[in-house]
């Protein structure tokens, strides 16, 4: 531990101690001038450290003679002598601090090689050096000129700054010592002057009827000024963390962006308290006639709101370190802006989390309980063999179509694009995995039926393209769910027309079964895709699975595919499902004279198949 370091720690602590008595002074009236002080105090304590290691590295150098002529004898930070051997560690320092009568070579003793400011010089840069004087002092120019390190100069100007940056934190001080008082101050002001304007952005709002009784109504949402203002005070405190007011240093960039972080997650709070509380299936979001309700409308407002807070922030690294000084650029305020874009990304994540958990996840569930509705009308003779359902357009076109245009103009259109590319990307996605799962529990399936059914699934990829494209998403269906319900779609076409049954009658269900494994579309279809669609070649004793659970198809479908689009957890349950069915097909066919139509060799292929797909999906 140096001399130095020894005083600068006592110093930062009486710096601190002074800070405290000032902030403190008739009970702490001064408090908002001297905090206001920081920047200016931070800035002027960089400038210091700067300086004192500008002097450490001339002194670490030799220097030339101020007479103008070469010296013998450069002049350290203090003046003292820096040619002497001992001092730039050309000596046997060991030998000096073993003996008392330690000479240097010419008979003079060991106080008399040490220069008088040999405390700010670090002995462990003789270990780089070279061990013979003479060699040493003549690399350097003979009797005066600079002299040359051995080991390099950079090698002393990186030790140097590594101790100026230990100098500088222990100046910022924790606690009670150094600027660390004055700092805390500072980002309480800042703070304080951030969250002003929170107690007027949703206040509630009252209404009395004709009688007296007081109405619960919703909270009044913030006004495009509210908005600005808000804008205003973090553009206002950005500024104060100027680099060319700091001294270059960017640690004030970083602290006031996180009191911006913590006055955002504030106003988080506060804007969750004002939205219409839904709930996670938002049924309260549509009239009966899939209208969006009032509640709807102001929650859709309020995440108009916060998008546009959004956007503001996004914006303002920018609007504060790099567009005042256009057409000029600056690398440090390039560095600034875009530390100060890094410490902004929590902000922005709080928000996007806010809307996505209490506006579009209970509107996206709401919307997919809608469709799932008019989805469930498939199973009402719309693939009969003798049905008229095709004259009039198919399914899609009678059912779905009106639908969409719906949700894309009385909902999404309404939100921001990037609120409305999440609603469209989320019914899309359920919308196909919905339609799959139901087409294949419809029995009985002919010839006819499968050639509707493929012909609706090209009228849904149609519709739900023109969905998404209306939403404004730049997504495209193949990339919605990593893929994977794009491509379920695409296979249960050339799934729809597999006929090994009736090709060859004589297979046995574990040649089925293999054969089915090495189709090409397997892969891309849910185990319980194939396995129910199985079961429009079975016989009539074989339950479907909705019906064996005593469930509606619309409810039965709902454990397969969740409202928010998910379908990690149905396989499962729709496998032991399947084999419930299966155990009571065995008891029914037992009694049965032969009568049953279908194929009888379903169940076991069903056997068979299911375990090995659970197998391959889950691995």
């Amino acid at each position: 531990l140096s001399l130095f370091s020894l005083f600068w720690n006592q110093m930062c602590i009486l710096l601190g101690m002074r800070i405290q008595r000032l902030l403190k002074y008739d009970n702490g009236k001064l408090v908002p001038s001297v905090s206001a002080l920081y920047p200016a105090v931070r800035a002027a304590a960089l400038d210091m450290l700067g300086n004192i290691s500008d002097s450490m590295q001339a002194g670490l150098a030799a220097g030339d003679d101020p007479s103008g002529g070469a010296s013998s004898n450069a002049c350290g930070i203090l003046g003292g002598s820096t040619d002497d051997s001992f001092f730039m560690g050309y000596g046997n320092i060991g030998e000096g601090l073993g003996s008392t009568a330690a000479t240097d070579g010419s008979g003079e003793g060991f106080l008399a090689c040490a220069a008088a400011d040999s405390w700010t010089r670090d002995s462990m840069y003789s270990n780089t050096m070279s061990s013979n004087n003479s060699d040493a002092l003549s690399a350097g120019g003979g009797s005066g000129g600079k002299m040359a390190f051995p080991g390099g100069q950079q090698k002393s100007i990186s030790k140097i700054s590594s101790v100026i940056g230990s100098e500088w934190k222990i100046l910022l001080g924790q606690g009670n010592c150094g600027l660390y008082p004055l700092q805390r101050t500072f980002l309480e002001a800042s703070n304080e002057r951030l969250c002003a304007p929170l107690q007027y952005l949703f206040p509630a709002d009252a209404t009395v009827e004709e009688n007296g009784v007081a109405l619960v109504v919703l909270p009044i949402l913030p006004s495009r000024y509210d908005l600005a203002k808000i804008e205003a005070n973090i553009r206002e405190e950005l500024t104060i963390a100027d680099p060319r007011q700091g001294g270059g240093e960017l640690g004030m960039t970083a602290m006031i962006s996180r009191n911006a972080v913590e006055m955002i997650e504030k106003m988080c709070a506060a804007a969750k308290s004002a939205t219409s509380n839904a709930g996670e299936d938002g049924y309260s979001y549509l009239d009966h006639d899939s209208a969006a309700s009032e509640l709807l409308i102001h929650d859709m407002k309020l995440a108009g709101v916060i998008h546009s807070l959004s956007v503001s922030l996004k914006k303002a690294p920018e609007n504060a370190f790099v567009i005042p000084y256009r057409p000029a650029q600056s690398a440090q305020h390039e560095e600034a802006a875009r530390m100060c874009q890094i410490e902004l990304q929590p902000a922005q994540q709080k928000m996007h989390a806010l809307v996505l958990k209490c506006i579009l996840s209970p509107l996206c569930r709401a919307l997919n309980a809608r469709v799932s509705s008019s989805l469930s009308k498939m199973h009402l003779g719309a693939y009969l063999e003798d049905t008229t359902e095709s004259d009039s357009g198919g399914f899609v076109q009678t059912h779905l179509n009106s639908l969409y245009e719906k949700i894309a103009t009385d909902h999404i259109s309404h939100l921001p694009s990037e609120y409305g590319s999440i609603v469209s990307i989320c019914v899309a996605t359920y919308s196909i995995y919905a339609f799959v799962s139901n087409a294949v529990l419809v029995r009985p399936l002919g010839e006819m039926g499968r050639l509707r059914i493929t012909q609706d699934l090209a009228n849904l990829e149609l519709a739900l393209e023109q969905l998404v494209f209306k939403a404004g998403s730049s997504s495209s269906l193949a990339q919605m769910d990593n893929g994977k319900a794009y491509a379920e779609l695409r296979a249960v076409r050339q799934m729809l027309f597999w006929s090994l049954l009736s090709d060859d009658e004589s297979l046995s269900p574990s040649d089925i079964a293999k054969s089915l494994l090495r189709e090409t579309w397997i892969v891309d279809v849910r185990p319980s895709t194939i396995c129910h669609f199985l079961f429009s070649f079975a016989p009539n004793l074989l339950s479907s699975p909705h019906h064996a659970k005593r469930m509606s198809t619309e409810d039965f479908v709902h454990t397969l595919v969740q409202p928010d689009g998910s379908i990690a957890d149905g396989e499962a349950n729709a496998w032991m499902t399947i084999m419930s069915s299966c155990d009571s097909y065995q008891q029914r066919d037992s009694v049965d004279s032969g009568m049953d139509t279908g194929d009888r060799r379903i169940p076991a292929v069903l056997m068979y198949l299911a375990p090995e797909l659970i197998r391959r999906r889950r691995f």
